[in-house]
């Protein structure tokens, strides 16, 4: 009985390895790594998904995520819609070379043999903001800032942010926001624009960095793990850009907003001052 255990242990292992053979030969010809199809195939069924949806039907890391939309778009595979001068949207569609090759069929074909959906199960998105959020957006800034008072932090007040500093993100095309079931629970503004006072502080690189401004989060929306996501959207961007270094700011009162960049990975480099406030703010920066 061991001994036929044994065989077809083997017997099964030499099929797997004659399948990943055949595979390779397929896959090296259309200049492909095994590792790729399964994420082009997605993509392929979900003509525009963008990469965090990606990760979650897959289940895997937005790192590895991002590794592999970027080589595929470098192998003619795949676009990404570029959004503004800056940025690249995270939403990916096949390309015509893609159908031409039918390197999407056999995955097609996968899926419905599976009986494979595709479904909303509610899960956060990312996207650039629109002029038409502005409303929301500036709601959950006032909500912030009453937060914010009440434990004395007047980092942000009736001077700043103003919906002239969102418009004006919202135009550059730099501000995300965060929404689930309709609803925007969060915001964020990534760009590459450093305050002049950054020279104050210790960074660690002299470099090009995103740099993350403006974040916020619906007090009354907390919990949802928004703020996690906001930070790894610009990791995402981050990697989009080919770039490695993320750095920011927050007041030094606003304990919240700390905790949150040392939990994802962030270093303190130093104090700078804004705006005459009282305290000084915290800079902090990730290498990726």
């Amino acid at each position: 009985m061991t001994k036929l255990h044994n065989d077809l242990l083997r017997d099964i292992g030499t099929l797997a390895r004659t399948i990943h053979y055949l595979h390779d030969l397929h896959f090296k010809e259309l200049a492909l790594q095994r590792g790729q199809f399964i994420f082009l195939t997605r993509i392929c069924e979900n003509t525009g998904i963008n990469q965090n949806d990606l990760s979650l039907l897959l289940k895997v890391d937005k790192s590895t995520t991002a590794k592999a939309v970027q080589k595929l778009t470098a192998a003619g595979y795949i676009n990404r819609q570029l959004v503004s001068a800056k940025f690249y949207s995270v939403r990916t569609q096949r390309t015509e070379q893609a159908v031409q090759k039918n390197v999407c069929q056999s995955g097609n074909t996968l899926a419905k043999n599976k009986g494979s959906k595709t479904k909303n199960r509610g899960a956060m998105m990312l996207r650039l903001a629109t002029m038409q959020d502005l409303t929301r957006i500036m709601a959950i800034v006032q909500a912030t800032v009453m937060e914010m008072h009440a434990y004395g932090n007047y980092q942000w007040d009736e001077v700043y942010p103003t919906e002239q500093d969102f418009a004006s993100d919202i135009t550059q095309g730099d501000l995300f926001v965060s929404e689930a079931e309709g609803q925007i629970c969060g915001l964020i503004c990534i760009n590459q624009t450093e305050p002049a006072v950054y020279a104050d502080a210790n960074w660690t690189l002299a470099e090009k960095a995103l740099v993350l401004h403006r974040m916020a989060v619906d007090p009354a929306l907390r919990g949802r793990g928004t703020g996690s996501e906001l930070l790894q959207q610009a990791e995402t961007l981050a990697l989009s850009l080919g770039l490695r270094y993320l750095k920011t700011d927050t007041y030094a009162l606003n304990e919240k907003a700390q905790q949150l960049f040392l939990k994802h990975g962030y270093h303190f480099c130093g104090e700078i001052q804004f705006r005459k406030m009282e305290h000084q703010f915290y800079c902090y920066e990730k290498v990726l």
